[in-house]
């Protein structure tokens, strides 16, 4: 009875669902036949289907290669926590790999990126400790406070507080003797310094506050050196300002330009250099703020902008003269040689000419000159020649003149020799040895002999830094304006006019154009322009600039090999190289010429370059004299290790 009591219940339950699905069973069962019959064709159909069109062996195959693949599975191989750990660590190996790049690349710029010596002296912006933010501690006891870092520091406050900086005996890092030696830490202020109490969280001023809590403990935030665009003090404004042009001339002298006396080895466009005048704002051999500094305002960002120009110019320069030094200074070919020996032909060489010298036993320096050019070469110089290694004792200058040396091969003709007596009681001190040798350049013997132009920067039509084969938009340190459309964000809209350079100073308001802007190329005070790099990142920033030399016809290569081999990492992107068809002749010294084009003045080339008086004085040297147009990158490196919690882009 409870069987079929169940059965009914169960029977009664299927009712109950078909009846919900509103499906009639009476009409399935009396179907059923013809149901399963169009049931069975369409499966059929579908089987025969697949057996038609799918190739089973490869399907099967196929699978056969996944069960076999994951057979094959290692448990190391599974994606999990350890597999995150290795990523992880890869990462890190990564990213300590480009910091080393990184730090490599910024050590070998680190000493380019010098200011001026009154700068450096007061402010150590080379690699002096900066405070970020001091906080006033509670407790002095050593014992309590926590472990010094790279960017904090701890130590007791001293007296003798500066408007610029501050004193802590700071705990040292390092025993001596087995006892602990305390140091005077010297911390420097930033424009952006805070000063906190901890015992309340409240803020303090430097120079009204900070000098009552002498002798109290201090954290200090530090930062090593300054970072590139920091913001300046206003004293810091002022000693840059007051020091700015003495930059100038120490560049214009590295390469011992041509002065009015007629003395030096480069020249510089249509000026002979004198240390008291500065060079005209027309000139553009070297740019400049030619304008009065106004250190009153907030100047920061073309402080920097105009000490890059001055690192640029310098690393430029430097280059230009270490060309000319390998022409100058005469290497010894046997660098174990004996200097002091007697009777021994010591030979030295430079580029363009061998030098022969044997000192012999009676004092007398016998000197044989032999060409090493497939050119002429005048034989009207200057030695000087070291004979004796005492303490400031000054080197023998001994004159040469005599035939022109006939090119390398010419027999008895490439050589020219001479006996240099020893004069008893004269000037010179004894002969004891041959220990260095260097000719004595003037601007027709350099390899570089003028400098015409330099551009920083710039896209301007007349003063391009970059050529029409790298052309592009430049942009600035920073994207600050605001307003702007797209094109203009990115450093598009029209092109920047004459004179947007990086330079500066040569507009008839002396550079102070406030507010003027051309897209979103924006002219600051001085007439310095934001626009000015190629490209910028979190590791470096990347300048063009190009070059107007003129040099000698076999110095082209030794000049390319010098600039790639740049502090700055200078890549080359166009080189144009003419012949110099015009006397190098320099202006006679009352030449009051300081406009170009004018009678005695500059052709039109390549950037303005290429012209020049048509005298012909001294003009012996035309066919050999090349115009060399170098357009090229600099790239600058920002300060390593990067300031703590920077954004990497």
């Amino acid at each position: 009875m409870l069987r079929r009591k169940r059965l009914n219940e169960i029977s009664n339950l299927v009712e109950g669902v078909f009846m919900a699905l509103k499906v009639n069973k009476e009409m399935l069962l009396k179907n059923r036949f013809w149901i399963m019959l169009g049931t069975s064709g369409a499966l059929g159909f579908a089987g025969i289907t697949c057996l038609e069109f799918v190739n089973a062996d490869a399907l099967r195959k196929g699978l056969q290669g996944q069960v076999n693949e994951a057979r094959n599975v290692k448990s190391e191989d599974i994606k999990g926590p350890k597999a995150l750990d290795v990523r992880v660590k890869e990462a890190a190996t990564a990213s300590a790999a480009e910091s080393k790049v990184w730090s490599e690349a910024y050590a070998a710029q680190r000493t380019v990126f010098r200011w001026s010596d009154a700068v450096e002296k007061e402010f150590d912006f080379y690699d002096g400790k900066f405070a970020t933010q001091i906080k006033v501690l509670k407790n002095a006891d050593k014992g309590s406070w926590p472990a010094d870092s790279d960017t904090v520091v701890h130590g007791v406050l001293l007296p003798g507080i500066k408007n610029s900086f501050l004193t802590i005996r700071a705990r040292a890092k390092e025993k001596k003797n087995g006892k602990d030696m305390d140091i005077e830490l010297i911390i420097r202020r930033t424009a952006t310094d805070s000063i906190t109490l901890e015992e309340n969280n409240s803020s303090i001023l430097w120079t009204e506050d900070l000098p009552k809590h002498v002798g109290k403990a201090l954290a200090v935030t530090i930062q090593s050196g300054k970072y590139f665009n920091d913001l300046l003090r206003d004293k810091e404004q002022e000693a840059f300002g007051n020091s700015y042009r003495d930059q100038i001339h120490e560049i214009l002298r590295s390469v011992e330009p041509l002065d009015e006396r007629g003395h030096g080895i480069v020249e510089l466009r249509d000026w002979l250099y004198s240390p008291d005048k500065d060079p005209p704002a027309t000139k553009k051999f070297i740019r400049y703020v030619t304008a009065e500094w106004d250190v009153t305002g907030k100047m920061s960002d073309e402080a920097w902008i105009a000490q890059e120009n001055i690192w640029i110019q310098k690393e430029i320069y430097r280059i230009i003269k270490s060309v000319n030094d390998d022409v100058k200074i005469f290497k010894r070919s046997d660098e174990k040689g004996d200097a002091e020996k007697r009777d021994s032909p010591q030979i030295f060489r430079n580029s363009n000419l061998e030098a022969q010298l044997v000192l012999k036993k009676d004092n007398s320096l016998a000197l044989t000159i032999k060409n090493l050019l497939p050119r002429r070469q005048k034989l009207d110089m200057n030695f000087r020649v070291k004979l004796n290694k005492g303490k400031g004792l000054e080197p023998e200058l001994i004159r040469v003149s005599g035939p022109a040396l006939m090119p390398v091969g010419t027999t008895g003709k490439d050589v020219y020799e001479q006996t240099i007596p020893f004069a008893k009681g004269g000037k010179y001190a004894p002969r004891e040895g041959i220990y260095h040798v260097e000719q004595v350049l003037s601007w027709e013997g350099a390899a570089i002999k003028r400098i015409d132009q330099v551009s920083i920067g710039s896209n301007g039509a007349d003063d391009l830094s970059h050529s029409h084969r790298t052309y592009a938009a430049l942009v600035p340190l920073e994207e600050k304006a605001a307003g702007k459309d797209e094109k203009d964000k990115k450093g598009g809209g029209p092109a920047a006019g004459p004179g947007v350079d990086g330079g500066g100073g040569d507009k008839k308001d002396g550079g102070k154009a406030r507010g003027n802007e051309v897209g979103n190329r924006s002219m600051l005070a001085h007439g310095l322009w934001t626009h000015r790099y190629l490209e910028v990142s979190s590791q470096s920033r990347r300048v063009p600039v190009a070059v107007v030399l003129v040099v000698d016809q076999d110095h082209v290569d030794r000049v390319m090999t010098a600039f790639n081999n740049s502090k700055l990492r200078f890549l080359a992107s166009q080189v144009l190289v003419n012949q110099h068809i015009d006397s190098l002749q320099p202006p006679a010294p009352d030449n009051k010429d300081d406009g170009g084009d004018k009678k005695g003045g500059l052709g039109k080339g390549p950037m303005g370059a290429g012209g020049g008086a048509k005298e012909t004085v001294g003009g012996g040297d035309l066919e050999t004299n090349m115009e060399m147009v170098i357009y090229g990158v600099m790239t600058l490196y920002h300060r390593h290790p990067p300031r703590a919690g920077a954004d990497k882009k």
